[in-house]
């Protein structure tokens, strides 16, 4: 039976953990994908798209892991900063600016890559793939944690609500994870997470203020779980094999 690798939010201040917020039931995924992953102390991970700038601070405090944050925006740049400061763990948090598709990192550089609130919304391609799979060492997994849903035809109530907000385009954790599968990644997890509806429904009280457009909001009252939902996936990276040693 594989451990669980818990992370005490209780010892995190509210005002603090409100960051999380940028995705709906961020401390659940977050907690989901992070035990998915199994964090071992000394591991370098590359927190890929990090919307919750505090995760990197929080995971590097908790398991003892080197954390490179990619950042395209330097307002983020400052949060993922302050939050590694804040809890003590600069030594451990290392801020790089970049873009997802030409990361500047060598290769094989990490043991995990993290992705939480954003794979969802985002489609797989080649270009990602190959990528994430140049710089994931062999034997090396990539997580990602957000919004999906219970089935890949989006229903038209919702089909507005999507187009406003970043032109999302919802699919179930299996869909995802087989895109990236016939790019050369193993699927090792995809799976929803349990409580989604009551998740969803607490998110649009507690997002920050202008986060979810008025169209959207309206779409997930009236979905009440039918169709959205939220999931985990885990790609590993095929490792080197010993005649290639």
């Amino acid at each position: 039976m594989k451990p669980e690798f818990k992370i005490p939010w209780e010892n995190y201040s509210h005002k603090f953990l409100k960051e999380l917020n940028v995705a709906p039931g961020a401390a659940n995924l977050a907690s989901a994908l992070i035990s998915a992953l199994e964090p071992e102390q000394g591991q370098h991970w590359l927190d890929f798209c990090p919307g919750p700038e505090i995760l990197a601070a929080i995971i590097a405090k908790e398991f003892g892991l080197r954390v490179t944050s990619l950042v395209q925006d330097p307002r983020c740049e400052l949060r993922v900063e302050d939050a590694a400061r804040e809890l003590g763990v600069s030594d451990l948090v290392n801020v790089i600016p970049g873009e997802k598709l030409s990361l500047p990192v060598p290769s094989e550089e990490f043991d995990r890559i993290f992705c939480l609130g954003n794979p969802f919304f985002t489609p797989s391609s080649s270009k990602l793939a190959d990528e994430l799979l140049r710089v994931i060492k062999p034997g090396g997994m990539v997580g990602f944690a957000g919004p999906t849903s219970l089935q890949n035809d989006t229903p038209k109530y919702m089909e507005n609500g999507l187009l406003d907000f970043h032109a999302a385009r919802l699919r179930t954790p299996a869909w995802t994870a087989l895109q990236y599968s016939k790019e050369g990644f193993h699927i090792a997890v995809a799976e929803y997470i349990h409580g989604t509806w009551d998740l969803w429904k607490e998110w649009l009280d507690i997002a920050p203020k202008g986060l979810i457009p008025d169209s959207f909001r309206k779409a997930v009252i009236e979905d009440e779980g039918r169709w959205l939902s939220l999931g985990v996936i885990v790609l590993r990276k095929p490792p080197r094999p010993n005649w290639a040693l």
